[in-house]
């Protein structure tokens, strides 16, 4: 342990001569991408912000066999197929299906080697007043994914994780964490050598005195695809212990945001003043 790091540990009250704990080793995020050069692509969801903005940086960057979009939305699907037509990206897909409807997913997940699963219920608001629908995506949807990506032997799903996860005060990021064990859980069931299923969320608080970044849209993606050098959600890995997806530019301190979530008080409504 550093000098600086050393008196950080003996000012929040830990005594000289117990040895500090062992350092949490975060994510490498200078590895490279994954390599999606002829390799067949599922985004579930992918006709939000986030799977427009992916399939953005794969076209740019990649020249893939198949990329699959995964919605049940067929107006979001024709204005997508607006933005990416297939007759200038053949290797374009557009399929109907819900995350909830196991057998179509399955039918989806035909040959396809990597699955990005970004398909939930977002808004808080929504998840609270609509709880069955909530928990019927973010929670089942995430269970069928499981089964049907084990079925079609996928190489590897990468599940899109929240901030609102860590010790969640709301439906949406109970749901989310219980979304994020079931995919940890769903290793030990692929064996060996079987489907990898790994979610891209928050790093954990390390320092109370660290601070968590906010970010704009290419950060999940650059998480999602690997992570490159130099990328939004690289620097803050490498200077935060706390990252949080949002607005652009944003600070705040990160045992405030992850630790201890900040609580808004209910005014009283006018009938109990």
């Amino acid at each position: 342990m550093g000098q600086r790091a050393k008196k950080i540990y003996l000012a929040v009250g830990h005594d000289e001569d117990v040895a500090p704990p062992p350092p949490i080793s975060l994510r490498d995020f200078t590895q490279p991408w994954l390599d999606l050069n002829d390799k067949s692509v599922l985004v579930t969801g992918g006709t939000g912000s986030f799977g427009k903005h992916f399939v953005k940086t794969v076209i740019e960057n990649y020249k893939p066999r198949r990329l699959v979009i995964y919605s049940r939305d067929e107006l979001k699907q024709y204005e997508m197929q607006q933005l990416f037509p297939m007759d200038q990206h053949p290797f374009m897909r557009y399929f109907i299906g819900d995350v909830r409807d196991r057998d179509r997913l399955e039918l989806a997940l035909n040959n396809i080697d990597y699955v990005v699963h970004a398909a939930a219920l977002k808004q808080v608001p929504t998840a609270e007043y609509n709880p069955f629908e909530c928990i019927s995506t973010n929670v089942f949807g995430a269970e069928n994914l499981v089964y049907a990506a084990l079925r079609r032997n996928v190489r590897k799903v990468i599940a899109l994780s929240t901030d609102k996860a860590a010790n969640p005060v709301n439906l949406y990021g109970a749901s989310k964490l219980a979304s994020d064990k079931i995919f940890v859980a769903a290793n030990n069931l692929a064996g060996a050598d079987g489907t990898r299923l790994v979610h891209q969320g928050p790093a954990p608080v390390t320092r109370p005195e660290g601070r968590a970044y906010t970010a704009g849209a290419e950060s999940p993606v650059n998480g999602a695809a690997g992570g490159r050098p130099g990328s939004p959600l690289q620097g803050a890995l490498h200077t935060s212990p706390g990252i949080h997806a949002g607005a652009p530019g944003v600070t705040y301190p990160s045992c405030r945001s992850a630790r201890r979530p900040v609580r808004r008080r209910r005014r009283p409504c006018a009938a109990t003043r």
